[in-house]
């Protein structure tokens, strides 16, 4: 579902308790169960990590990460059914022009925090000049390919 997120990973980010997998203790071999913003926030967690973000960090900056995910896709983007039945949000060169940015700032060794761009583009203007360590996220971007994986194994296509 998640390429390149291991179960041990998984594994590892329960047992120190940076995930919340709930009651879930589905026994050896047995898979646990996510709900679809469990998968979003998963999917950003592991673009965070991937970037030297501790994983404690990432899982803090999720919550507002599902919330942004929340708002896109309340804001009822276009979703078309193919010919096989699957379901699809379309991302195309022209679309990415209204896809929300974010933007990961560092501010000290053990503290991060995650700025999603306004649907109106207003950046604030503390975060305009800041030269602190930055990093650039694709918002909308990663939600829409992160629901698009759930849609293919909803058809049974991965």
């Amino acid at each position: 579902m998640l390429p390149g997120l291991k179960a041990k990973q998984l594994q590892n980010w329960s047992n120190r308790g940076v995930l919340d997998t709930g009651d879930q203790k589905p026994g050896k071999g047995l898979r646990r169960k996510y709900t679809p913003a469990g998968v979003i926030a998963l999917d950003f967690m592991q673009e965070a990590t991937l970037f030297g973000i501790p994983p404690a960090n990432a899982r803090q900056m999720a919550d507002e990460y599902v919330a942004a995910a929340d708002e896109f896709l309340g804001s009822n983007p276009e979703v078309i059914t193919k010919a096989d039945g699957c379901r699809w949000i379309p991302v195309t060169p022209e679309k990415m022009e209204s896809f929300r940015k974010g933007r990961i700032t560092r501010i000290s060794d053990s503290e991060y925090h995650l700025f999603v761009e306004r649907r109106d583009g207003v950046i604030p203007f503390e975060d305009r000049f800041s030269t602190i360590f930055h990093v650039a996220l694709e918002v909308d971007y990663r939600v829409a390919m992160a629901v698009n994986r759930m849609f293919l194994l909803e058809c049974g296509q991965i």
